[in-house]
């Protein structure tokens, strides 16, 4: 009987040691495929994931279903990308719960499910996952997969901006300062404002921009306005840019630059944004920073007018009378065929 006992103890001393031996095996594997992601060697990185997803490790999964999302060291497949999120959220993983969640709402690589996604990211969120508590909260406010319900959004809103997550640090801003769910406090809005677009979040560095020109909240400081306006256009913010452009014409916060003011105007025209479109049409219609340009101007008002921009049919129309009719048509040939190109 001892010699039996002391026999299982030695069977189970070895398996301890080949269990501890496959355990640090699989984290210089997952040190490797992370390392060869981080450099981009996709194919390495994508070899050695797609080895570990294939023995059930719930974070290879999840990354192993980024890169078929992202198309990294692969063709893009959602199916396949939401099969792997599938497997790892099934093991509890919060951030594969999260990302199958953004794939069912869109309807990406699986049929569209509101609801199930709104489970999926409430048991993340439960976990504490800062993305999912702010698209639960998203879905919350929005009536998707889940009864509206303003005040939980706030509280969901609230824990993920505790974290650190930009955008809920921006989204409680706007609820805080709209009232919405919560009484109206814009005092704290604006601090959470701040928080976010010092992370980069170019849409809250759009905003607090626009508070700094306005004076809403905060003593007018165009310099301050130009800046935070800068920060969002470098990051292809289209309505940024144009405020941007605005203050380059006018020299406002900075010196005026008509060459800026038109690259500016350009970026933001090139998105779709009908502001920026109706002055670089006004700009190309009278010569100011660019040689007179009726097609030009002509097309860019035209795109304007589409979009109801104030006063951009009636700049369109005193345009057209410089223009011949086949001037015009072909003008609005091109203007039918443009389509908007996203930075």
């Amino acid at each position: 009987m001892k010699q039996g006992l002391t026999g299982l103890v030695r069977l189970l001393l070895l398996l301890g040691v080949l269990a501890a031996a496959g355990g640090v095996a699989a984290e210089e594997a997952t040190q490797q495929a992370t390392e060869a992601y981080q450099r981009k060697d996709y194919a390495a990185a994508l070899r050695e994931f797609t080895a570990l997803a294939e023995k059930g490790d719930a974070t290879a999964q999840h990354n192993l279903g980024v890169m078929y999302q992202q198309g990294q060291g692969v063709r893009a497949n959602d199916q396949t990308a939401a099969l792997w999120f599938r497997k790892a959220s099934d093991q509890k993983l919060p951030e594969a719960s999260t990302s199958l969640a953004k794939l069912l709402l869109l309807g990406r690589g699986v049929k569209k499910d509101e609801k199930q996604a709104a489970t999926l990211l409430r048991a993340a969120a439960e976990a504490g996952h800062a993305e999912a508590q702010n698209n639960l909260a998203v879905l919350l406010e929005q009536g998707r997969g889940l009864a509206r319900d303003d005040a939980q959004a706030v509280t969901w809103y609230t824990k993920a901006a505790e974290q650190g997550f930009a955008g809920a640090q921006y989204n409680l801003a706007l609820r805080l300062a709209s009232g919405r769910g919560v009484p109206r406090d814009d005092r704290t809005a604006l601090d959470w404002l701040f928080k976010a677009a010092e992370q980069g979040l170019a849409p809250a560095q759009y905003g607090l921009g626009l508070r700094y020109a306005t004076a809403d909240g905060v003593a007018r400081d165009d310099r301050q306005a130009f800046q935070w306006y800068r920060r969002a256009a470098e990051q292809g913010h289209a309505q940024a840019q144009n405020n941007l452009g605005v203050m380059c014409e006018t020299g406002l916060g900075t010196a005026k630059d008509l060459n800026q003011a038109l690259s500016w105007y350009r970026k933001s025209a090139q998105q779709g944004y009908a502001g920026a479109q109706y002055n670089l049409g006004v700009m190309a219609a009278t010569g100011v920073g660019m040689a007179e340009d009726p097609k030009l101007a002509y097309r860019w008002l035209l795109l304007a007018s589409a979009q109801k921009y104030p006063d951009a049919a009636r700049a369109r129309d005193l345009v057209a009378q410089s223009l011949t009719p086949q001037q015009r048509t072909a003008v609005q040939a091109e203007a039918k065929q443009w389509k908007p190109v996203l930075q």
